[in-house]
Formats: C-alpha cells, sequence, structure tokens
C-alpha cells in the first residue's frame, strides 16, 4: 500500500510540475471567464489584451489591444502562471458583485479599469453536483446551444459558418 501511495504521489507531483509556465514562451491566447476579454500569456509572464468580445462589459471599457494585466480582482499577475490568480478572481466576482476590477499598463501608463461580470453566486462544495452555479452554468450553456441550432441540424454560432454535428464553434461565443 505505501508503494501505491508513493508512486500516485510521483504522478501527481510529475504532473504538476508539467503544468508550469515557461516565462520564456508565449501561450495561445484564452477567453477570461465571462470578462469579454481574450488574452494571451507573452514572455515574462505578461498577460497581454488580443482582443474585446463586442456586446461585453470590456467592449464598454477603456480596455485596449495590447494592453498589459497588471493585476485582475487585486491580485498581482507577477507569478508563475497569471491563470490562477485570474481565475480566483473572476470566482470572487462572480460570488459576489460582479464588479471585477482590473489594473492595466498602456505603455508607460497605468490604468485601472472595472468590469462588471454576470453574478452566478459561488460554488458549492460538493461541485458540480447539488450546485446552484453549476446548474446556472450547464443551463445557460444548453439554452444558448438550442438557440445556436438552424432548421438544417447545423449550428450557427455569433462567428462563422453552419457547423454540422459538431459543436467547436461553442469557444467562439464570446467574439
Amino acid at each position: 500500500m505505501r508503494t501505491l501511495n508513493l508512486f500516485i504521489f510521483a504522478v501527481f507531483s510529475t504532473s504538476c510540475w508539467a503544468q508550469q509556465l515557461n516565462p520564456d514562451r508565449v501561450y495561445p491566447p484564452f477567453w477570461v471567464g465571462t470578462s469579454g476579454l481574450y488574452v494571451s500569456i507573452e514572455k515574462q509572464m505578461q498577460v497581454t489584451v488580443k482582443a474585446v468580445a463586442n456586446s461585453s462589459s470590456a467592449a464598454d471599457s477603456d480596455l485596449a489591444i495590447g494592453d498589459v494585466l497588471i493585476s485582475v480582482g487585486g491580485r498581482n499577475l507577477s507569478v508563475k502562471d497569471p491563470r490562477v490568480p485570474m481565475g480566483e478572481a473572476i470566482g470572487d466576482a462572480e460570488a459576489t458583485d460582479g464588479k471585477l476590477s482590473i489594473n492595466v499598463l498602456r505603455g508607460t501608463d497605468e490604468a485601472k479599469v472595472e468590469l462588471t461580470i454576470p453574478v452566478l453566486g459561488s460554488y458549492s462544495d460538493n461541485w458540480p453536483a447539488d450546485c446552484k452555479k453549476s446548474d446556472t452554468i450547464i443551463n445557460n450553456t444548453a439554452k444558448y446551444v438550442a438557440a445556436s441550432q438552424l432548421p438544417d441540424g447545423t449550428y450557427k454560432f455569433k462567428s462563422g459558418r453552419g457547423i454540422r454535428d459538431t459543436l467547436q464553434g461553442l469557444s467562439l461565443i464570446h467574439i
């Protein structure tokens, strides 16, 4: 049994180490929760705005492509993996008032922006089971997918052409 525990610990530890980001690498862009921000992690862990979704709180703000995020929700992003504090800040804002403060660097000037994101509550201790937030996310996604299906069976999301029998366009719903 002790050998099995050591093996599990070794596998878990190795997978965690494999998840560390390399500060000399540029990572593919990703959406920051429901903020409307599409960012990438650039060299030296700089989180850079690549796009802002239309009809989002970010689109109504002063954020611009090329801005570098310094902190989100009061959490510094100068860490080994800036996705962690960003996710924590999104979770806190969704659980409380929906206000997400972001400090950015534009050139040599710093600015503070506040976005409003949907209030979904917090995850339950045993999520996704018996969790109001998980249920809300699943129901909202199901409604969006159902509304996006055309009479011929294809899905037409907010961008792109109709897609048959696949939901690959779902990742583009913020554009």
